[in-house]
């Protein structure tokens, strides 16, 4: 990201791993945008039993508004939120590219 976008201060994190957000504290030129939630692999279904769907629905909207404001995204393309949180972006005039598809084959090398 330096090299390709040395002005990139702000990159959405989307992520489902508190490993995965501990690993940005060794980069503290950036600052990551994150949810600051408990964390779970869980699907859909899962996910409303457990914590219910508005506070579900709340909290993917409030990420949406975080993930507009970044100049970066940190992601996967398998996840259709992320998709379509990253398509959403683009149409704010943020630089189309400017994401990073943590899974192989897109992933940095």
């Amino acid at each position: 990201i330096r090299a390709a976008h040395p002005e990139v201060r702000t990159i959405f994190l989307s992520t489902e791993s508190d490993e995965v957000v501990n690993e940005t504290r060794k980069f503290p030129r950036w600052a990551f945008v994150y949810s600051k939630e408990e964390r779970h692999n869980w699907g859909p279904q899962r996910s409303v039993e457990q914590l219910g769907g508005r506070h579900l629905l709340v909290h993917s909207l409030g990420n949406l508004m975080l993930h507009m404001d970044c100049d970066y995204f940190v992601g996967t393309l398998t996840s259709n939120w992320c998709r379509l949180t990253d398509e959403l972006r683009q149409t704010t005039g943020k630089a189309a590219g400017q994401y990073i598809d943590l899974l192989p084959p897109h992933s940095p090398k």
